[in-house]
């Protein structure tokens, strides 16, 4: 359930976004976002995943949600902006309690799925609930 400064917040982010985004656009966007956390932090697209470097450094709730809101409307992923977002949030945690600290660094945020099972799964809890 949605609590009423998150929901605000989401649709924020839903009014904010651009309904479809190519990928060179996608990426001058991001790095937009992402260039007051310092200049290796940045996006990059692949085949199969989008990789923030250094990803650990930014805390924002909302500016993860709008990074990967544009993300999700690239059409590279099916995956929903708000599942995303826990798969970063569960890099950024897994980094700041030193765990496989040095892959967590970057959140590699693929675009079925990730390959990884206990993250796979840690994201779908956090999803279920909403810990954002």
């Amino acid at each position: 359930m949605e609590t009423g400064k998150r929901k605000r917040m989401l649709d924020y982010v839903r009014k904010h976004t651009a309904p479809y985004y190519t990928q060179a656009e996608a990426e001058k966007e991001i790095n937009s976002m992402l260039m007051n956390y310092g200049p290796e932090c940045k996006i990059q697209f692949y085949n199969d995943a989008a990789k923030i470097k250094n990803s650990y450094l930014v805390r924002s709730e909302l500016i993860r949600h709008m990074v990967c809101a544009v993300i999700a409307n690239t059409g590279l992923t099916a995956r929903s902006f708000e599942n995303l977002s826990a798969e970063w949030l569960l890099h950024n945690i897994c980094y700041h309690l030193h765990i496989k600290r040095s892959s967590a660094v970057d959140a590699d945020l693929d675009y079925t799925r990730d390959r990884r099972f206990a993250v796979r799964i840690l994201t779908k809890i956090m999803d279920i609930f909403d810990i954002e």
